[in-house]
């Protein structure tokens, strides 16, 4: 017998596959080389180890998919040294990497609001947040309240899929899922602050009301858009 899905969001899936911190290094080398590239001799002064160590690492990288290879210039007798360079799967490697730091950052901020209870504190940082972001800022006038705020949300993982026809955004994942099962007044308060934020730096009409846990898979945001009155 299949169980019931639990209400609420997931976590967001890990952004890559993981990297021993030697390894994670040397990918940092070709990275920060770019088109240069690193030859044996400067992966093994990074790590600080024998160079049968470096090269090891290195064509780890790219067994993996991770780095590519190839004959430096000839320089004397004897057989070009071979020289390696990022992938472009490298490079996305490396940005989820950034990706889960700034999560952890995120969630940081987001327990000490919560613990806080500072409500205004909560609502300007939305509005910050709102105007920050290019995607949900720069507008068109053909967007509206659901459009934006998608936008907004899609870039702090939250996964949501709007639903056109009943102004519901469904937020499928959530970085701060456990956290907010622990204190869910708290931490998805914090969230309503930060939507009531950035609505209000949109001067958007309207409202959006977060529903924590309110489906299987997902925390809901009903969106009431009304239509500005024209003014006298």
């Amino acid at each position: 017998m299949v169980g019931k899905q639990e209400l609420g969001p997931s976590l967001p899936a890990p952004s890559g596959r993981q990297l021993s911190p030697a390894r994670k290094k040397v990918l940092a080398l070709l990275n920060e080389s770019g088109h240069d590239g690193v030859v044996v001799s400067q992966a093994a002064d990074r790590l600080g180890g024998h160079p049968n160590r470096a090269r090891a690492h290195l064509d780890g990288l790219v067994a993996d998919g991770l780095a590519s290879s190839g004959a430096d210039r000839p320089s004397g007798r004897g057989r070009p040294a071979l020289r390696y360079w990022i992938s472009a799967s490298g490079r996305t490697l490396l940005e989820g990497e950034a990706d889960a730091d700034n999560q952890s950052l995120s969630r940081a901020f987001t327990e000490y609001l919560a613990c806080s209870e500072d409500d205004e504190m909560a609502f300007q940082v939305g509005r910050v947040w709102a105007r920050s972001v290019p995607i949900a800022n720069n507008a068109t006038s053909a967007q509206n309240t659901t459009d934006r705020l998608t936008a907004l949300l899609a870039t702090a993982s939250f996964n949501p899929v709007a639903d056109d026809t009943s102004h519901v955004i469904r937020l499928r994942t959530c970085p701060f899922v456990d956290q907010a099962r622990a204190n869910q007044q708290g931490i998805c308060g914090v969230h309503r602050q930060l939507i009531d934020g950035a609505m209000d730096a949109w001067g958007l009409a309207g409202d959006a009301d977060l529903r924590p846990f309110s489906e299987p898979g997902a925390c809901c945001v009903e969106i009431d858009e009304q239509e500005e009155e024209p003014s006298e």
